[in-house]
């Protein structure tokens, strides 16, 4: 009977203490619990305007910073480059977010931002990935970003406990510039640093050949072409400023004057560091660099994270002055 009554004692501690501890205990490490920064994360909702369907698509920050890592920056790269164009990338949108005092997506009237490049930031769907990178290489290639992007949660760039804005560009060609030379506006922590680190990017250097008259027409400028044959400069273009990282401030062609932006977007050139030369009746562009050259070098984040450089150094390296701040303290 003593043994009955040890027995069945022993079932019921078993049964109701002991088994759905273990069961919980089963779940817990099934689904392990988000830690406050991480709900606190997962809980920010934004307004993505997609510019390829047309949308408004509401998503979680951190899931849209995943997107955006993967179109702005080659996902071979370091993690701790990957990791600094994370914070860059949440700084970019959370400057702009309504709450923080940002206007939103002024293009798209509704949207916090937009998949536009040009305009705001490129960003792409899972869809959208495993095209870029191949079904065989998506998870991993997957993985690395997301652990990237959930490594530096919630971590946004300050400037006098304020949120900076952010820009960056693939590759500066060796020295980065000030904002005011391309923007016309003096930004205190948007200053040019030298860059020895980008010299391996594919576009630290190219040449493009466009013939004198489609030059004529995308600048909008009379032309004169040289007689059968002969050779000569069939339009006259002179650098008028450049700036003192060799960037072309303003230029002067078939009597017209152009800053170096307008030139650099009509002649579809990939950096304003350019010049040229004749070869018959073609003129030859040849470009440093690729992107406008302010803030965050890509290809130079990546050099450093080589040279063993974290994520915080990198930022503040290229952010002048600047603090790496949790955005949710």
């Amino acid at each position: 009977m003593h043994r009955f009554f040890l027995s069945t004692f022993t079932f019921l501690i078993f049964t109701i203490i002991i088994l759905p501890s273990l069961i919980v205990r089963g779940l817990d490490m099934s689904a392990p619990a988000q830690s406050p920064l991480e709900e606190e994360a997962v809980g920010t909702i934004i307004k993505v305007f997609q510019v390829e369907t047309g949308e408004l698509v509401e998503m979680h920050l951190e899931d849209y910073i995943v997107g955006v890592v993967a179109a702005e920056m080659p996902a071979e790269f370091a993690e701790e480059a990957l990791k600094a164009q994370a914070v860059a990338a949440r700084t970019f949108v959370m400057r702009r977010l309504k709450v923080y005092g940002g206007q939103g997506c002024e293009a798209h009237p509704g949207a916090d931002i937009c998949t536009d490049p040009s305009h705001c930031q490129g960003w792409l769907s899972a869809e959208e990935q495993q095209q870029k990178w191949g079904l065989v290489n998506y998870p991993r290639l997957r993985d690395k970003l997301a652990g990237a992007v959930d490594l530096t949660a919630g971590l946004v760039i300050t400037h006098g406990g304020e949120l900076i804005d952010a820009p960056y560009h693939s590759t500066c060609g060796g020295h980065t510039e000030d904002a005011v030379q391309v923007w016309g506006q003096e930004i205190p922590y948007l200053v040019g640093v030298p860059c020895p680190y980008d010299f391996a990017s594919p576009r630290y250097q190219e040449e493009v050949s466009y013939p004198l008259t489609e030059v004529a027409a995308r600048l909008g400028t009379p032309v004169a072409l040289p007689a059968a044959g002969g050779i000569g400069s069939g339009l006259d273009m002179a650098i008028l400023e450049k700036s003192g990282t060799g960037r072309i401030i303003e230029l002067e062609a078939g009597g017209k004057q152009f800053t170096g932006l307008e030139a650099r977007e009509r002649l579809g050139l990939k950096s304003t560091n350019f010049q040229w030369r004749l070869e018959g009746e073609n003129l030859v562009f040849k470009t440093i660099g690729y992107g406008h050259g302010v803030g965050l070098c890509q290809y130079g984040a990546n050099g450093m994270a080589q040279e063993g450089h974290t994520f915080r150094e990198i930022l503040q390296y290229y952010y002048t002055g600047v603090d790496i701040e949790n955005l949710y303290e």
